[in-house]
Order: structure tokens, then C-alpha cells, then sequence
């Protein structure tokens, strides 16, 4: 059983450095601007970026969770999870966590990962050159929130990567 949950992995990074190394950009949206900066561009979730320092980010099965029967979301609010690859440069070392990504709601307020509240959540961890970890990100949401943009910021990073959930900011 392990050897081909393994496999799986194996076969999903592999989808994934190859939609990356292809040049592949995905599906993205345009963001309405805030505080008078210019509409940018945000890939939808789902597509694979790449950090400054090499390091590649893979992101999908973005939408409601189950959550895993121990850790209840607080009353009143929902969990959403998005399932997470990540994979160290080739001559390098990168450091995944769920503390290092955040949900952006449509009104601009955010919340951090809800940690242990989801299966599979992603191991924090430090990966060595050309190391993958493949695990979910669970996020608490208030109702009426709606949740517009999922944020990778690791510390010590020169950058932050942006996916759209798709949903309209407008």
C-alpha cells in the first residue's frame, strides 16, 4: 500500500515538473486593482510557478473539506483545502509548511492555515536538492466570505507566489 500511494506521488510530480518545464502557464485571472495598483494577472489554482529560488509549487483540488473528524473548524465557519506539490530546486533546498500559505478573501481580510484540521495535511519540512512533498493546506472560512486568492509566502524569500480560486474580485 505505501509503495503505491509512493508511486502515485511519484507519477503526480512528475505530471507536474513537466506542465512547469513545458512552459505551461495555465488558466489566470484578472485581479481587480487595490488602493490604485495596477490589475494584475494571477494564475488559477492549479497551475504550477516557480519560486525565485528555484523551488516549484504545484497547487490543485482546490474546495470544501470534510476536515479530518478530530480538529473542528471553529463554530459557524467552513473548511476549504487545496492539495499542495512541492519540489526543491535542482542545486538547492526549499522549506514547505502550511503556516506559509494564506487565504485572501474577496473583502481583503485573510486566514492562515488551519493547522491539523485536514487529512493529508503537508509536512512542514525541509526538502533537499530535488526533493518533493505532496500534502493539503485546510483553511477555516467565515460565512459570506469568499475566498479569491490562495498566497505562498515562505520566510527568508525574495517573492510570493498568487493562484486564483476563480472567483470574480469584481
Amino acid at each position: 500500500m505505501r509503495r503505491s500511494g509512493a508511486l502515485l506521488g511519484m507519477a503526480v510530480m512528475a505530471v507536474t515538473l513537466a506542465s512547469c518545464s513545458s512552459g505551461s502557464s495555465g488558466t489566470a485571472t484578472t485581479v481587480q486593482p487595490t488602493s490604485g495598483s495596477p490589475t494584475t494577472t494571477v494564475p488559477k489554482i492549479g497551475t504550477a510557478l516557480v519560486a525565485h529560488d528555484g523551488s516549484i509549487v504545484q497547487t490543485s483540488f482546490y474546495g470544501p473539506d470534510p476536515g479530518n473528524g478530530s480538529i473542528a473548524p471553529t463554530s459557524g465557519k467552513s473548511l476549504v483545502s487545496v492539495t499542495i506539490y512541492g519540489c526543491s530546486p535542482k542545486h538547492g533546498s526549499a522549506s514547505f509548511n502550511p503556516k506559509y500559505f494564506t487565504l485572501k478573501m474577496k473583502n481583503n481580510t485573510t486566514a492562515s492555515a488551519a493547522l491539523g484540521a485536514v487529512t493529508g495535511q503537508i509536512v512542514s519540512t525541509k526538502l533537499s536538492s530535488g526533493q518533493c512533498a505532496i500534502g493539503k493546506v485546510g483553511f477555516e472560512v467565515a460565512p459570506g466570505q469568499t475566498p479569491v486568492t490562495l498566497i505562498f509566502s515562505p520566510p527568508n524569500s525574495s517573492g510570493r507566489l498568487h493562484w486564483s480560486t476563480g472567483v470574480a474580485t469584481g
